[in-house]
Order: C-alpha cells, then sequence, then structure tokens
C-alpha cells in the first residue's frame, strides 16, 4: 500500500466521487486556490459549476449545501474549524433533523469536510 498525506487520500477521495457520480460538487471558500491543498486542480479538472468557490459566508453555503442535498444534489463541503460555529444553526437545527422533520422522506447525502490547523498565528477573522 502506498503512503499517502491526509490531503493526498481526501484529494484522491474526492476526484473518485467527482468522477463517479455526476451529482457531487465541492463547495468553500478558496477552493480555487486550493489554500488547504486538497482542492488543486480541481477546477480544471471538473469546470467551475462542480467545484464552487463560496462567499466569506458558512451560515449561507452551509444552508446553500443543505438544499441542494434535499434536491438530489451530494455537496461536499470544506470550510475551517475557526468559522465552523457560524454554521453550526444549520448543522444544529437543520441538518440533524430534517429527516425526522419531514416524516423520513428528507435524505441530506451532504459532507462536511472541517479542516483543524490552517495557519499559526490565525485569529478567527476571515483574514
Amino acid at each position: 500500500m502506498p503512503i499517502k498525506t491526509y490531503i493526498q487520500a481526501i484529494q484522491e477521495a474526492t476526484v473518485e466521487e467527482l468522477t463517479r457520480d455526476p451529482t457531487v460538487f465541492v463547495m468553500g471558500e478558496d477552493l480555487r486556490k486550493s489554500v488547504y491543498g486538497a482542492t488543486a486542480g480541481l477546477v480544471e479538472q471538473f469546470g467551475e459549476d462542480r467545484i464552487i468557490d463560496t462567499p466569506l459566508s458558512e451560515n449561507g453555503f452551509f444552508g446553500a449545501a443543505l438544499g441542494a442535498s434535499l434536491c438530489g444534489m451530494r455537496p461536499i463541503v470544506e470550510t475551517v474549524t475557526s468559522f465552523l460555529w457560524v454554521g453550526m444553526d444549520q448543522l444544529i437545527s437543520q441538518a440533524s433533523k430534517m429527516r425526522y422533520m419531514f416524516g423520513g422522506q428528507a435524505e441530506l447525502p451532504v459532507t462536511f469536510r472541517i479542516r483543524m490547523f490552517y495557519a499559526r498565528g490565525a485569529a478567527a477573522h476571515h483574514s
């Protein structure tokens, strides 16, 4: 078995799913720049319709991902822990309960990938 970094394994799995299933797309901040390394080259390989740079609004794009998943898409959301809390209402109040709120009729095939550490000395601000 080849030795891989976590980033290499994540990117390989992401490419595999994007290739296998046309309903899969990736959304998050700075994906085109691949600030965290896992999305390097994905825009060129899969296009801007499937690799989506979002505004600096975690609550907004978390909600957009949930809406897309309710419509049959399979979003992969990338963010960092410092800003995860901004979108927690979508996860706790919405995503975790929707299946039951809609009598078992709703499915939410969404993946949230949260990076734990991203820069030394970085504060909890979008800068």
